[in-house]
């Protein structure tokens, strides 16, 4: 497993190198933090951001790996990736918090507590939403795009009433199913938004 995960590093930073220079130089520090954050349990309770930091490199990539360019809208919304990912992974950990404070392991949810990791989501979603707003100001993407957020902020809110209501007991109609139903509706309102605009 390990020798598969060194190749696959190698390709990634080799393919990164075939598409531009910036690519290239941003692959080495994004297989890093991949390495990294599988140890992070062990020293610091910030796991979940390296994870999301990961994460944020992914619209980020693609759009320099398109445009050899950075800009304003996806930096926002690599924002909107990474805060959404904290969020999300604070809430599934939320199920090993004994596991891991039994164990010695670093997790921002055995300091918080549970509710403490659930309120600091919510926050973190709060500004996922205001930065996926951002991105289609800055991007001028038109009504369907903001429709889009608009549905996804109403999903966030019957995810955590049901988060607060029935606890890890609905853990995965919340961390699968309406997770995955918030990223098909932004990415469905952005595609329907960039096709209005052509």
């Amino acid at each position: 497993v390990l020798f598969m995960a060194w190749g696959f590093s190698v390709l990634f930073v080799l393919v990164c190198a075939l598409i531009n220079f910036t690519c290239f130089l941003l692959s080495p520090f994004i297989v890093s933090l991949l390495f990294a954050y599988s140890f992070c349990k062990r020293f610091t309770v910030w796991g979940h951001a390296v994870l999301s930091l990961v994460q944020f490199f992914g619209p980020v990539m693609a759009y320099i790996a398109i445009a050899s360019e950075i800009s304003l809208s996806v930096l926002f919304l690599g924002g909107a990736v990474f805060t959404w990912i904290v969020g999300v992974d604070l809430i599934y950990q939320s199920q090993d918090l004994e596991h891991d404070a039994r164990h010695g392991l670093w997790n921002l949810g055995v300091v918080l507590g549970r509710s403490g990791s659930y309120y600091i989501a919510v926050l973190l979603h709060a500004l996922t939403l205001n930065l996926l707003v951002l991105t289609g100001l800055t991007a001028n993407l038109s009504a369907p795009y903001f429709l889009g957020v608009a549905l996804a902020f109403l999903y966030f809110v019957f995810s955590y009433q049901l988060l607060f209501r029935k606890g890890l007991k609905e853990i995965h109609k919340i961390f699968f199913v309406n997770n995955a139903r918030i990223s098909l509706v932004v990415l469905s309102s952005t595609m329907v938004s960039l096709i209005w605009n052509v």
